[in-house]
């Protein structure tokens, strides 16, 4: 069902430009803002239980991390995209020459 797959490709590349689209407000990416935001309300509770599971070092390298794949995700989607749907398109998609 070529037309299924079709669909299901351009609401990756949908969900990946509106995941990367910058928010106004902040100039970051709409999932990078998210996890920012999310990030932010547990983070006083977080830091301060004395049984938590995790370092408070490791509780912020893991909301840094999570920055990091919201700010890449979106272009290895429209890579992995590109080698499926149109593997002439990699080089642009992909950004290698």
């Amino acid at each position: 069902m070529p037309e299924l797959r079709a669909a299901y490709f351009e609401a990756l590349l949908a969900a990946a430009e509106s995941a990367a689209e910058p928010v106004a407000s902040s100039g970051l990416g709409w999932l990078d803002l998210e996890i920012q935001q999310q990030g932010s309300l547990i983070a006083e509770t977080m830091l301060a239980d004395p049984v938590k599971p995790f370092t408070n070092d490791q509780f912020e390298s893991g909301v840094n991390e999570l920055g990091t794949f919201a700010r890449s995700r979106a272009s290895f989607v429209k890579c992995e995209v590109a080698k499926l749907v149109d593997p002439a398109t990699v080089a642009g998609a992909c950004g290698t020459p």
